[in-house]
């Protein structure tokens, strides 16, 4: 998703992506591309609501914030490694 160029807080993706995943069924990793090219990548966790269990609560929020695409830091690597489709699949 492209935003347009001011930066934004933590609390902004936070909200932001709470509003997304409201829209969707299953949890979903979203990622934002910013003006000046950086990336953050987005994950809200999902629960079981307690008293309806048809239904999910949007838990903790996720972030990975200002990542250079041309000049990743390590432990932004580490991290996209952790969050890849084969360790979820381990969770």
């Amino acid at each position: 998703m492209e935003l347009p160029g001011r930066p934004y807080s933590r609390r902004q993706y936070a909200r932001l992506i709470r509003k997304l995943h409201q829209r969707f069924a299953l949890p979903a990793i979203v990622l934002f591309r910013n003006a000046d090219g950086q990336l953050t990548l987005a994950l809200v966790y999902h629960r079981p609501n307690q008293r309806k269990p048809k239904r999910d609560v949007l838990s903790h929020v996720s972030l990975v914030r200002e990542i250079h695409p041309l000049r990743s830091h390590r432990v932004h690597l580490d991290i996209l490694v952790d969050w890849s489709l084969e360790s979820r699949a381990r969770w």
